[in-house]
């Protein structure tokens, strides 16, 4: 299941857990989310309005910070999430899924010198 670019574009926090929530409770596998990044100065330029900002387009958008999305995903399912690029986080439901994929990820990362 992917949920691309949702959770920022939610203004609600409530709405937005759960929609989180749901996303999760229809995965089989992995679920991926992805959310906008942003620093200081994207909150300089835009309007604030609840935890996030006002656009020029006059939409609602929450910036998140690399480590607050993973741990707005974590304290959310309570479940690992697991970066794959800046803004991109894996929450697997398949626990074995979970684990062929960190091993993979670290013999890819090491290769054999031998």
């Amino acid at each position: 299941m992917n949920l691309g670019y949702v959770i920022n574009v939610i203004e609600d926090l409530e709405e937005r857990s759960e929609t989180l929530n749901r996303a999760y409770q229809h995965t089989d596998k992995i679920l991926i989310v992805s959310a906008m990044l942003g620093n200081e100065s994207i909150f300089e330029r835009f309007k604030p309005f609840k935890d996030g900002v006002i656009t020029n387009r006059n939409t609602f958008q929450k910036y998140y910070m690399q480590g607050e999305l993973r741990h707005y995903i974590e304290s959310t399912l309570s479940e690992n999430a697991i970066a794959l690029a800046p803004g991109i986080f894996a929450v697997f439901k398949d626990k074995a899924e979970e684990q062929w994929y960190l091993a993979e990820r670290q013999r890819t990362r090491h290769p054999d010198y031998g």
